[in-house]
């Protein structure tokens, strides 16, 4: 069979993206992709919509180091998807003359199950040069490795995992040349991990079949492009074998070989793709049962999705799936149970039968699509609809026009895509994305865990608890009388908690972090960050990574009197020491004690009022006046 693809279409992610993988990180049923940009030491998160497109709604960091691969897997075994990265010092290898063996580490961001995920857990590994990480239970205890490899010394290290999201110390093999990236799958069909790994300087892919204890045999080499970078894993013609797609950066092109279940593979066959074909991630990313291609081009700053337009059968082992058009009013589809994930594409308004998952409006006129008690999809069209999930973890796209989206039970997902659109929740955990001004988010009180992820200005509404900010953006996001949870984006983000015992996250940019009333946690992420403190008795704040020299405390002199002026903090307003808790003389302010990082606020510095203590520093970080702004 002769496989086919579309022209690319590409999608704008971070700096020098090296590798994307995929997974449903929100549990809509789409498969979503994760993109690692080694130049912005970011993660992009893209949510797919189910028809081939992808949106990006987050760019978590990694940490202090460049991440250079991308893997997708359940590490804490809670059922939601988690990220690891393989992260080097690039500005290491950039001397002169180069440290072959810089530092490196893994950092495992744990997943919600919404598209979000927690700051990240690193692994440090010193004197390494990591270049790849893949996934895999290598000694069959049950729980899921990280085998990562090392470019300078020419080796993969395995670390095994613990379940709990930890891994212990690692095993370390040799591999020869240096490592580029790795894939973990059974080639041989013999119930044991094998690995297919590319080199640097060498236009082949080189598989080792796995010994049953954790090791791998004798490597045989396979033809591929010019510098290879990746190598990824999946049936691409159906056969029930396992084959191998390489991206090659010289060649800005991806190679196909398919296997025949004994560990060897044919002549690969090439695909054009984008400028710097990095990594290639498969799936079926428009629902048509076929495996398509999803490529990081590192050149491009964006990633390519290549469509599967194949004339044939044997794409994916789910039979039964089917689509069903319906362009009347009295259209009956009737389908089977257990049949597969089925789709109606309707002109007119529709309401899913038993047994049907998914639902496309087309046109544009004014019509409603309604859903069942299945996880349904729901997609509108260019015109004002409405969309009712009804029960089920559903996902509804409103496309175009101004539509109202109603999620019911379970745990939804709600994008109204362009226009101002009215998004409504219901029972357990909706998340929600919000893409214009006039958009609406409405939930019910005790209605789950909820989280907005919106491209533009946005203040939480009455019931929902979480707030992300997309893409790389210079706006803000303000919280309600919840507790809180506010992450920022890429860009020059201001953070305001309002009522609550919130946790604010900048993640990168110069961010305004502002807890307002309760003890809130403020972490600014990278940047210069500015932590806003407006009254002295609004509670106790922790912030949690406080640099000296780039991040700064703000303080309204309006909102603290104490005489303070508007400018920088004078000298003789503050004063610190090991276990210093009140001020000393009549002109001192701010009190920092250094040992436990605990800074405090004197109206009037000579004891008549008590001083109160306003934030935590939990890094214990030098603070001096300099670090303190009166505004």
């Amino acid at each position: 069979m002769t496989i086919s693809f579309s022209t690319p279409t590409n999608t704008t992610v971070g700096s020098a993206p090296f590798s994307v993988a995929v997974g449903d990180f929100d549990g809509d049923g789409n498969l979503d992709a994760a993109v690692a940009n080694s130049l912005d030491k970011t993660i992009s998160v893209l949510l797919g919509n189910g028809l081939g497109d992808f949106s990006l709604i987050s760019s978590p960091a990694v940490g202090l180091y460049n991440p250079i691969s991308v893997a997708v897997g359940d590490f804490d075994g809670d059922g939601n998807l988690d990220l690891a990265t393989a992260n080097f010092d690039l500005p290491d290898l950039q001397t002169v003359p180069p440290n072959l063996n810089p530092d490196s580490d893994i950092s495992i961001l744990l997943g919600d199950g919404t598209g979000n995920f927690d700051a990240p857990i690193t692994v440090a590994i010193p004197g390494t040069n990591l270049s790849a990480i893949s996934l895999g239970d290598f000694n069959k205890d049950g729980k899921l490795d990280v085998a990562a490899g090392n470019f300078s010394s020419s080796d993969v290290s395995v670390f095994p995992g613990t379940g709990l999201g930890a891994f212990g110390s690692a095993q370390t093999y040799s591999v020869g040349n240096t490592t580029r990236a790795i894939a973990v799958e059974d080639f041989d069909e013999d119930g044991v991990p094998d690995i297919a790994i590319v080199k640097s300087g060498a236009s082949v892919v080189s598989v080792q079949l796995g010994d049953g204890l954790g090791g791998f045999n004798a490597q045989t080499d396979f033809n591929v492009g010019a510098e290879p970078r990746s190598v990824t894993v999946a049936d691409i013609n159906g056969d029930g074998h396992f084959d191998l797609l390489v991206g090659n950066s010289d060649d800005d092109n991806v190679s196909l070989l398919f296997g025949d279940g004994t560990g060897n593979f044919g002549t690969a066959t090439n695909y054009d793709a984008g400028n710097g074909s990095r990594s290639v991630a498969v799936g079926d990313f428009n629902g048509d049962n076929k495996l398509d291609l999803l490529v990081a081009n590192q050149l491009g700053n964006n990633i390519s999705v290549l469509l599967n337009t194949t004339v044939g059968d044997n794409f994916t082992n789910t039979p039964g799936n089917s689509n069903y058009f319906v362009d009347s009013i009295g259209d009956t589809v009737t389908e089977d149970a257990d049949g597969g994930i089925d789709r109606v594409i309707s002109s007119v308004t529709y309401t899913l039968s038993d047994n049907i998952e998914r639902l496309t409006l087309t046109g544009n006129n004014n019509i409603d699509g309604t859903g069942n008690n299945l996880n349904n999809n729901l997609t509108g069209n260019s015109g004002n609809n409405i969309l009712d999930s009804g029960t089920g973890n559903d996902y509804l796209y409103g496309n175009e026009g101004d539509d109202v989206l109603i999620g019911g039970d379970g745990n939804d997902k709600l994008d109204g895509g362009i226009g101002a659109d009215t998004l409504i929740g219901g029972n357990s955990n909706d998340v929600y994305t919000v893409d214009d001004l006039g958009d609406t988010v409405i939930e019910d009180a005790a209605a789950g865990i909820d989280t907005v992820n919106s491209s533009v200005d946005f203040t939480l509404g009455n019931n929902i608890e979480r707030l992300t900010l997309t893409e790389s953006k210079d706006i803000n996001g303000t919280g309600n009388d919840l507790n809180n949870n506010l992450t920022g984006s890429d860009g020059n983000n201001i953070l305001a908690g309002n009522n609550g015992n919130d946790y604010l996250y900048g993640q990168a940019g110069n961010d305004t972090l502002i807890g307002g009333l309760g003890n809130d946690t403020l972490i600014g992420g990278l940047g210069n960050d500015i932590f806003q403190f407006n009254n002295p008795n609004e509670g106790i704040d922790r912030i949690q990574d406080f640099v000296v020299g780039e991040d700064n405390i703000h303080i309204s002199a309006i909102g603290f009197g104490g005489g303070l002026s508007a400018g920088a903090l004078n000298a003789a307003a503050f004063v610190s020491g090991i276990g210093t808790n009140a001020a000393t003389d009549g002109l001192q302010r701010f009190i920092y004690n250094s040992s436990n990082g605990s800074l405090f606020f004197d109206v009037d510095g000579n004891g008549a009022v008590a001083s109160i203590r306003i934030a935590v520093l939990t890094n214990l970080p030098s603070l001096s006046a300099s670090d303190i702004t009166v505004i």
